[in-house]
């Protein structure tokens, strides 16, 4: 490192040991850096943006060229191990390819996907996931994991001898009672003896934002897990359902439309709440695929109609803003038109529409609660504006960063709601059938 740099733009002392800058490589599923050693505890911070910078520089350059070593290893002492970062993935524009074809394939012709997230943006391309999986579990029984509950076909090949795959289905365009694991989101039980190595594959398709994660668990485990990750869920569920008790009492009571549609509002909403999770397909329409295919789409626009009708019958409940009201309206009637095309809507172009309104509608609520404030209504205002504000910087990140540019990001999805478990080790079920890879 030159003593200009040192000197001029991180003010290290002219004297001291030299700052030495080494290169890190911790092996399959972790992103190289470099490491800064022999600094003081003010030139370490100092430094340490700058080894963030070149971090990801050199995370993404080793993404585009396909580094090796991608075997994700399930130890003897793990319980739980992501995997996303060590996984391969291909776009299958054509929606030609079949599990032959692709197992055929050099792992090269498959994208490293490097990150803690597989975030592919806004496509409806059929997506092949390669998985390298080496087992050193005694108990060989472990699962794997998909995070994404809204994923509309999820299919798992796993490798059964002679170039063959037994291929199981999950995701919202499968009845719910085909899974062998009863679980919100798709679960796969793997066969892979200790020891053993095998490639399996995944085969997505969705109309949406393709972003995942994948993890490896040893089934016991992952029960104790999902069954955790569930509180919280149904936290959230009963506090809807009392706010929606609550809003039809004060509608029963008063006769106020406004009321009527804070409580269709919190129906909606609830119902989008159990859609995201997984939970809808599990309890309330488990062998309906088609409302499990169309049903996030179809409630946030019955909910963003209900905020819609909602502000303007409020902000123009004295008379005094009916330009306001009828953009309302109109609003209101948009959305639930567009609900209602959700009837016969197919492929990507359902989801320019349901994009439009989700920034209408808040933007409209955003502007109705600060013209509401010069109105003289300053305290329900707050409200609007800050549910407004808080959905357009959502849909900001999960439309814009995620949608249009695929950048990967940091989190988890929502485990949804288990239920019982089945027995893992039961190899029948009505999705399993035999697909003839090449060998």
């Amino acid at each position: 490192m030159s003593t200009v740099f040192r000197r001029t733009f991180l003010k290290l002392p002219r004297t001291g040991p030299a700052p030495t800058l080494s290169f890190v490589d911790n092996g399959p599923g972790h992103v190289p850096h470099f490491q800064i050693g022999r600094l003081g505890f003010r030139q370490g911070i100092l430094l340490r943006a700058v080894r963030v910078r070149i971090t990801g520089i050199l995370a993404s350059l080793f993404v585009c060229c396909g580094a090796a070593g991608e075997v994700n290893v399930f130890h003897a002492e793990d319980t739980y191990r992501p995997i996303s970062a060590g996984v391969r993935y291909l776009r299958d524009p054509s929606r030609a390819l079949d599990i032959a074809q692709v197992a055929a394939l050099a792992p090269e012709a498959f994208q490293l996907n490097g990150t803690d997230i597989v975030s592919l943006g806004l496509i409806d391309d059929p997506v092949w996931v390669r998985m390298d999986i080496q087992n050193e579990h005694p108990s060989g029984s472990i699962v794997l994991e998909f995070t994404n509950p809204r994923t509309t076909s999820v299919e798992f090949y796993q490798p059964v001898g002679g170039g063959r795959f037994e291929v199981s289905r999950a995701g919202p365009g499968y009845p719910f009672s085909e899974r062998e694991i009863y679980c919100a989101h798709p679960v796969f039980p793997i066969y892979l003896p200790p020891g053993e190595r095998a490639v399996f594959f995944l085969r997505l398709a969705n109309v949406g934002i393709m972003r995942f994660q994948l993890h490896l668990w040893e089934h016991e485990a992952f029960h104790r897990h999902d069954a955790l990750a569930n509180a919280p869920n149904w936290i959230v569920i009963g506090m809807l359902a009392g706010m929606l008790v609550l809003q039809l009492l004060a509608f029963l009571t008063l006769r106020e439309r406004g009321y009527l549609y804070v409580a269709l509002f919190v129906a909606a909403y609830l119902m989008v709440f159990l859609t995201m999770t997984g939970a809808g397909s599990m309890l309330l329409w488990p062998n309906w695929t088609w409302m499990g295919n169309h049903s996030p789409s179809l409630f946030i626009l019955l909910t963003l109609s209900m905020a819609a009708l909602f502000v303007s019958v409020f902000i123009n409940r004295k008379g005094t803003a009916p330009r306001w009201a009828v953009v309302g309206l109109l609003l209101g009637a948009g959305c639930l038109a567009a609900a209602v095309g959700e009837i016969w809507a197919e492929g990507i172009a359902r989801m320019y529409a349901l994009t439009f309104f989700c920034f209408a509608v808040p933007l409209f609520v955003l502007a109705a609660g600060i013209e509401g404030c010069r109105w003289g209504l300053p305290h329900a205002t707050r409200f609007l504006i800050a549910w407004g504000g808080l959905s357009l910087a959502q849909l900001l990140v999960n439309v814009i960063v995620l949608g249009v540019f695929p950048l990967p990001a940091r989190g988890e999805f929502p485990s949804g709601l288990g239920g019982a478990p089945r027995d893992l080790r039961e190899r029948s079920g009505s999705n399993r059938t035999h697909a003839l890879a090449a060998e």
